[in-house]
């Protein structure tokens, strides 16, 4: 019983508390209102974000509720923020976009900038986001994307190096949903935990990023009466499967299996 309660108040102590949340969430309606009303110049004829936007939606930790306040005082977090947008593309709407992702992600930057609340935000835009940064709390990474023909979910998302990869953060979502609810409301707990554990602990040593660490978990997560009893009981099952890997195991993004999440992973 005494290790319940203290779980539950480490789970307190990690979680993002509620004057955080509120000027997260100020920071993504400030962000909707400018991106819906952002139009075409006309000096320029360039659109605006405003004029090729389908849909603004949160994905990763904010938006799967896994997110975690800094482990440390320099640290900050990120809120990824989801542009669905229509892109200029070939006749098969499943090809990929005939924009330069360079050029999209440049463009983006350009728009951001002309809002006087963000032009000292942005340094500059990263491999397939753009990032406003309020220093020393957290940072929106803005992402660019379109979707992939009819495959629902399935998006175009523009890299720096790579071009164009496929994305599905909503599927993600909703396969986190479906561990939280089959562990009994305690999956989300756990993958805190141990994102606490990793920034505060482990730091640099564990290359182990929050979608790999949260999929693994899901993997790996049962059913219990406890945080402590789910959280030991899907380590011990994580530590068997791991024993039995010869190499670097695959480990399939549940919302996009070509995608290997371990693909970063050395056999060290």
């Amino acid at each position: 019983m005494e290790c319940e309660k203290n779980f539950k108040k480490f789970h307190e102590n990690v979680s993002l508390d509620a004057t955080r949340i509120k000027r997260i969430e100020n920071a993504i309606s400030a962000l909707k209102t400018f991106i819906s009303n952002d139009k075409k110049d006309d000096e320029r004829g360039e659109n605006g974000v405003g004029d090729v936007l389908i849909e603004i939606f949160t994905q990763g930790s904010y938006a799967i509720k896994t997110c975690i306040r800094p482990a440390n005082k320099d640290q900050e977090f990120d809120v990824d923020m989801v542009l669905s947008l229509r892109l200029e593309k070939p006749s098969d709407s499943s090809s990929k976009p005939e924009d330069n992702p360079k050029k999209v992600l440049r463009w983006l930057e350009k728009r951001l900038k002309q809002n006087g609340n963000y032009k000292d935000k942005i340094k500059e835009s990263k491999s397939r986001c753009v990032r406003i940064s309020y220093k020393g709390d957290f940072h929106l990474d803005v992402v660019p994307v379109t979707p992939v023909g009819s495959k629902n979910g399935i998006l175009w998302v523009p890299d720096k190096s790579e071009g164009w990869d496929r994305t599905n953060p909503k599927g993600f979502i909703s396969w986190c949903n479906t561990k939280e609810k089959a562990s009994g409301g305690r999956f989300k707990r756990v993958v805190k935990y141990l994102k606490w554990w990793r920034s505060a602990v482990a730091s640099d040593k564990a290359n182990v990023n929050s979608i790999l660490l949260t999929t693994l978990l899901g993997n790996h997560i049962t059913k219990g009466s406890t945080d402590a009893e789910i959280l030991v009981e899907a380590m011990e099952s994580l530590n068997s499967w791991l024993q039995l890997c010869k190499s670097v195991p695959t480990i399939d993004n549940p919302s996009l299996s070509e995608e290997n999440l371990a693909r970063d992973w050395s056999d060290t």
